[in-house]
């Protein structure tokens, strides 16, 4: 029926003998247009029906719309030389690639090495700089430290000598006080003596003889023995204790020694009656006597000594305490 009706439109397109060469052409491409459009009619005839006969098949679960399929995928192809020649070009031009960045970087690197010699050597003078200057500042430190320990040392000495000094000064100030105490001592000692035996000389030997005359021997020695020798020891020792406290307490309330008017009264007093004495020829006679009564002191046993002394004691302390008085 297709090939029929073709046959019909091809021979209904013919040309009409007696046109001319252009309408002969025009008519010829007319033909052929024809001929394309009953193809493809023909065409989408024969696929319709072999879409019906494919839902019948399958049902409706294929559907032909007028998008065009996708492109089937071509089946994989085995490599050959060619293949193989050009997966070694790609290799070789990666290896060319990674070989040029290879040596980018380690240009790169031996730039970076070269910068950093030439920074090295910069920093090396620079550290060699500051470990001089650190060594100055330690050899400085420790010759600053020897000093510090010599003047340290100088100081120390100085500070003995001073101490040394003051000590000597105060040592000497004590030695010319101590001087002074002991020449007021030997002073007041010397006067005493002279006033115990002065007074000695001049009452004992008429009261000796009193004595002898009025009582026998035997009984002198009672009466001797009847007072005890520690209270006349601790008696004298008491006035003399008296005497030297009194004359340390104007020491120390008067401070540094100074000259007394008293002091240089006794004194004048004593060259006085030395004058005195030797004006009236009375001197070597005195001194004398007061070495004849030491030799015989010097033989005699200490209880004769005590009962000679005990009583120029008693009336010394008796007549001296209201004089005392009165000075106070």
């Amino acid at each position: 029926e297709g090939s029929g009706a073709m046959e019909a439109s091809t021979s209904a397109l013919d040309p009409v003998p007696g046109c001319d060469g252009s309408d002969a052409r025009w008519w010829k491409k007319a033909l052929k247009r024809a001929e394309r459009l009953e193809r493809e009619e023909e065409v989408l005839e024969a696929a319709k029906v072999v879409n019906e006969r494919l839902q019948r098949k399958l049902g409706s679960r294929i559907v032909f719309t007028s998008k065009p399929l996708p492109a089937f995928p071509e089946p994989k192809r085995t490599k050959a030389h060619w293949d193989y020649l050009m997966d070694e070009m790609v290799w070789l031009a990666k290896e060319f690639q990674k070989e040029r960045k290879w040596k980018q970087s380690q240009c790169r690197k031996f730039a970076r090495i070269v910068e950093r010699s030439k920074l090295d050597v910069d920093s090396r003078r620079v550290k060699r700089e500051q470990q001089q200057v650190l060594a100055i500042r330690k050899k400085a430190s420790e010759l600053s430290k020897m000093v510090m320990t010599w003047w340290s040392k100088v100081e120390r000495v100085v500070v003995h000598k001073q101490q040394h000094e003051v000590e000597k000064i105060e040592k000497h100030r004590l030695d010319k006080r101590l001087d002074r105490l002991v020449a007021k001592t030997e002073k007041c000692s010397k006067l005493l003596a002279k006033r115990v035996g002065t007074f000695m000389h001049n009452e004992t030997p008429a009261r000796s003889e009193s004595m002898a005359h009025s009582q026998p021997r035997s009984q002198r020695r009672v009466t001797f023995e009847d007072q005890p020798t520690e209270d006349r020891m601790s008696d004298v020792n008491e006035a003399t204790s008296r005497k030297l406290d009194q004359m340390f307490r104007d020491e120390a309330r008067d401070g540094d020694y100074v000259g007394s008017d008293e002091e240089v009264d006794d004194e004048t007093t004593i060259m006085e009656e030395e004058r005195a004495a030797a004006r009236e020829g009375n001197r070597g006679e005195q001194t004398k006597r007061e070495l004849s009564t030491l030799k015989d002191e010097n033989e005699m046993p200490i209880e004769e000594i005590l009962k000679r002394y005990y009583a120029s004691m008693e009336a010394e302390d008796s007549t001296g305490a209201p004089e005392g008085g009165g000075a106070e």
